[in-house]
């Protein structure tokens, strides 16, 4: 039976514990409404916004969302490539549904869609919808786009993908198109962290689908972009951790130890990243995992408090399950 998603009562919501907004991510929100435009109706409006791992990618287009999108009666959907990405950001926009005080706004009612969360065709009449693309662009899924979106999408809608360049593949593509169909001046949103990593073919689909091009021509933007931060200005603000690099030698062959099909290749070839299957096997590797175990163990006085980022979900379970069993 599938969890009932309540509507919020935006009063009586209360806001965590981030209700301090960063310097750059205040200059996101600002481009960003700069950009967009929000109050007009106009067609092909599309652009990427550029912020690297730990600068609150999700926080600051989710504050954006609310406080221009939704406070002015737009339909929110966003799509990501992984189930995994729905929950989160699912999470931020309940956490951050206090914004929407003093907008006149009641409730706020956001969907999650997924396989392991509703279906498609539960979509109706909800503020924000965060979907699997999975779902969306299945045979099942794609029929109920359009009563997903309603008459409030069909009017103001802005589509938001997350990790930006997996929009160029066929699903995405047929989704956006769709959505489109249905409202010609939609508001298409990518974000991203790295816009850089795939083919030339790739990122010219790229540049070409979120104005990137067209921006530089007509000096809009940072690098075309609606707004980046680089990882060295906020390593230099100190907003982030300088890293140390250390590399350590598993001693594991990766085309012995995993099965890379030519698929697997293509797929790192056009998004620059590791296929889910290649990072199942990851997960799963015990020699791989008691390699990052056994490196803390021997740097447990160093380290002190560690925290152990993990390819997805699985791998985290596998990892605390070795850890686990080391004592830790």
């Amino acid at each position: 039976m599938s969890k009932v998603y309540e509507p919020i009562d935006i009063e009586n919501s209360k806001a965590d514990s981030r209700s301090l907004i960063m310097p750059h991510q205040q200059e996101a929100v600002d481009a960003l409404t700069k950009y967009f435009e929000v109050d007009k109706d106009i067609p092909n409006r599309n652009g990427i916004l550029v912020m690297p791992t730990g600068s609150g990618k999700t926080y600051t287009a989710v504050t954006w969302l609310l406080t221009q999108g939704v406070a002015n009666g737009y339909r929110v959907v966003w799509l990501v490539h992984r189930q995994e990405l729905v929950n989160q950001a699912y999470n931020e926009f309940v956490k951050q549904a206090p914004l929407l005080k003093g907008s006149g706004l009641k409730t706020l009612k956001v969907l999650p869609i997924s396989g392991a969360h509703e279906h498609m065709s539960a979509a109706c009449k909800s503020d924000v919808y965060v979907c699997s693309i999975a779902s969306v662009a299945n045979k099942y899924g794609y029929r109920f786009i359009e009563r997903m979106i309603g008459a409030a999408g069909k009017r103001k809608l802005i589509i938001v993908v997350d990790e930006a360049h997996h929009a160029i593949a066929a699903n995405y593509q047929k989704v956006i198109k769709r959505m489109t169909d249905l409202n010609n001046n939609r508001i298409l949103l990518g974000l991203t962290a790295t816009p850089k990593r795939m083919q030339e073919a790739e990122q010219a689909k790229l540049q070409s689908m979120f104005n990137i091009n067209k921006n530089l021509a007509n000096n809009i933007g940072i690098k075309g972009f609606i707004y980046e931060v680089t990882l060295k200005q906020l390593l230099n603000s100190g907003y982030l951790a300088n890293p140390i690099h250390e590399r350590v030698n598993t001693e594991i062959i990766g085309d012995v130890e995993f099965d890379i099909r030519p698929e697997d290749e293509s797929y790192y070839q056009q998004f620059g990243e590791l296929s889910e299957r290649i990072k199942t096997q990851i997960a799963k590797s015990s020699s791989r995992n008691k390699a990052i175990v056994d490196q803390y163990l021997k740097n447990k006085d160093k380290y002190g408090k560690t925290l152990v980022f993990a390819v997805n979900q699985l791998h985290a379970e596998t990892l605390c399950e070795q850890f686990n069993k080391s004592g830790i």
